[in-house]
């Protein structure tokens, strides 16, 4: 009985360690994932009546395709821009409804509940600014989105009314 006992514990000692490698599989396995491929671009410019006013639609899209955007928020550096209001837009049951967003002097915060994979959403923003191309950085944070940072480009030209992505 006595020349079993190293056996045992070799035994034992390989179990034990063929279950701590699938304990770490699978805690590896069923991590939360986390939304990476997350976008900002200009959709749409309107200059209005040939001021340096515009209307400037914002599109924060999900690429994943399969993980919904969780409790987000997304924070503009507008920097030389004066932001004047947020549009209103009809819901999809005709109502006029305003984004999630609030201003500080030198940014944008827009922020939603979520935001479902492959879809995006517009921000219409009314803004006061000279005709140019600015640079706006960008960054984004959520409770399964990992942390995104990166720069848009706003060219801004008088008697300008572009409709698509730039």
């Amino acid at each position: 009985m006595e020349n079993w006992v190293p056996v045992v514990g070799t035994v034992s000692s390989i179990i034990g360690t063929i279950a701590a490698i699938i304990a770490a599989y699978y805690s590896f396995k069923s991590r939360p994932r986390q939304v990476k491929d997350f976008e900002m671009r200009v959709e749409d410019i309107t200059s209005l009546n040939g001021k340096d006013r515009w209307d400037v639609s914002f599109a924060f899209c999900n690429g994943e395709e399969s993980l919904i955007a969780k409790n987000g928020i997304v924070v503009v550096e507008t920097d030389s821009i004066d932001l004047i209001k947020v549009n209103p837009k009809h819901d999809a049951a005709g109502m006029f409804s305003a984004p999630s967003v609030i201003f500080s002097d030198d940014s944008f915060n827009y922020s939603f509940k979520s935001l479902k994979p492959e879809s995006k959403r517009i921000v219409s923003i009314k803004l006061d600014a000279k005709p140019g191309d600015y640079l706006l950085q960008w960054r984004t944070n959520g409770e399964n989105i990992k942390k995104i940072s990166d720069e848009v480009e706003l060219k801004l030209k008088k008697d300008q009314t572009v409709n698509s992505p730039q």
